[in-house]
């Protein structure tokens, strides 16, 4: 039985001044499961997840093409619509890189971080909000005594669990990770990888990784960008 789409990606195509990185992706994306995406360095994997909240639009120099259309409710919406505000976009399309990057601030900070911006940082429920993404993330029991604590302390395996208890706590509909195990061990890999299967029942994720025995294991689509166009592996 096909699966409902969630992302629907039609004739995309991402130019850096002259240079085609994109070349016509047409695609869908599955509600609620965990996509990747696999291939050489320098192929524009981390690309195409910026096509999909626009982070790229401060890139000099850049310009897409295309379309791109994401389920928000029981609509779909065209993500590059004149009338579609960035912010409203990522704050449902949230966020993950490489390299954690927790802000000079404590850890309970980092967490609500994303609620100050949009506002409600001072709700009654925000404290359970927090505790909610942490443990979503397998690190409350790691930092429960220590919440006021400054969050660059925090091993490298606790800073990325953080940074995706962050982009969670607003609930995104879509989550993007680019590459987010590489800097890792074993062990922290593994609770990463056992926090992104458990996510996808809320949340359809859109993972870019190079590690192939990863994808195999929490992927339910493999995809392989090379020379600019998608190659689907399964």
């Amino acid at each position: 039985m096909k699966m409902k789409p969630k992302i629907k990606i039609k004739n995309l195509g991402f130019y850096y001044n002259a240079h085609p990185v994109l070349k016509n992706i047409s695609m869908e994306i599955a509600k609620n499961t965990i996509t990747a995406v696999t291939g050489p360095s320098g192929q524009g994997k981390s690309t195409l997840l910026f096509t999909l909240n626009r982070l790229w639009e401060t890139m000099e120099g850049a310009r897409v093409t295309g379309q791109i259309e994401i389920l928000f409710g029981e609509k779909f919406q065209n993500i590059y619509d004149p009338g579609f505000s960035v912010s409203t976009l990522r704050r449902r399309v949230g966020m993950v890189f490489q390299m954690p990057n927790p802000l000079p601030m404590s850890i309970y900070k980092n967490v609500v971080f994303p609620l100050k911006l949009k506002g409600a940082a001072k709700q009654a429920d925000t404290p359970f909000r927090v505790e909610t993404a942490l443990k979503r993330c397998f690190l409350w029991e790691e930092v429960k005594d220590r919440l006021n604590e400054d969050a660059r302390a925090l091993s490298g395996g606790q800073q990325q669990r953080l940074c995706i208890a962050r982009a969670l706590i607003l609930k995104p509909q879509v989550l993007m990770l680019d590459e987010p195990t590489s800097s890792l061990d074993d062990t922290a890999c593994k609770m990463i990888e056992e926090l992104l299967v458990e996510v996808k029942k809320e949340c359809t994720i859109l993972l870019v990784s190079h590690y192939l025995d990863q994808v195999k294991r929490i992927a339910d689509t493999g995809l392989r960008l090379s020379r600019g166009q998608i190659i689907q592996e399964w």
